[in-house]
């Protein structure tokens, strides 16, 4: 299971969910794989002159036409630290419905993005770390899901869910669970292989990261 960077402590439940930011770039901030680019590179902004593909035929659960994206995009791409060491994890950890899991750790909750070809994406992240001096554990969580578009050199994500949460544990007064922005998401990215054979897949925005391994299993 992976951890934040800074455990959160009794002092200052707030400042704790505040500090993670629960945002999805935030949980999951990578450094790419060495090795030879076999994809196309973008940097947040869209290439001048790049068109839009047109929209695949399917369409959302929302009914909006589905997007459509480039076959290098396409795949189950998850945090490699999480992957290569416990196997394939869970990016489904939340339900419109049924909202999320008991326990996001029994179902081996996991980060990553899932692209298919007709255009959808299912985009979660999940954290855990032990309350320093307790027992306890807290929890951030992350769920998006939508339409993916490509243009140019960036992929556009337009989340009809996107949800966070934060579990804190033994101290409840911190708790937090809402919906948020539906705007549409810009990212550069770039595919490379690594020097053990793994295919990668790097998301880049102005500020953010994320180096994801293609799942295999």
């Amino acid at each position: 299971m992976r951890t934040v960077p800074t455990a959160p402590s009794r002092r200052g439940p707030r400042r704790v969910a505040a500090a993670l930011g629960l945002s999805l770039a935030a949980l999951l901030v990578g450094c790419g794989p060495t090795g030879d680019v076999d994809g196309i590179a973008g940097s947040g902004a869209a290439t001048p002159g790049a068109k839009t593909p047109a929209a695949a035929a399917s369409t959302t659960a929302a009914g909006k036409p589905a997007g459509k994206v480039s076959a290098q995009l396409v795949g189950e791409w998850q945090e490699p630290s999480d992957y290569l060491t416990l196997g394939k994890r869970n990016l489904d950890i939340y339900d419109p419905q049924s909202g999320w899991p008991s326990d996001p750790d029994a179902v081996r909750a996991g980060s990553g993005i899932r692209i298919t070809a007709d255009g959808h994406y299912v985009w979660s992240g999940y954290t855990a770390t032990n309350i320093s001096g307790s027992a306890c554990h807290s929890r951030a969580l992350t769920y998006q899901r939508g339409k993916a578009t490509q243009d140019g050199q960036t992929i556009i994500l337009e989340p009809e869910i996107n949800r966070q949460a934060y579990q804190g544990g033994c101290n409840s007064d911190s708790d937090m669970d809402a919906e948020q922005d539906h705007s549409p998401q810009r990212w550069g990215w770039q595919r490379t292989t690594d020097d053990q054979g793994r295919v990668h897949l790097k998301l880049v925005s102005v500020e953010k990261s994320h180096d994801y391994v293609l799942v295999t299993d």
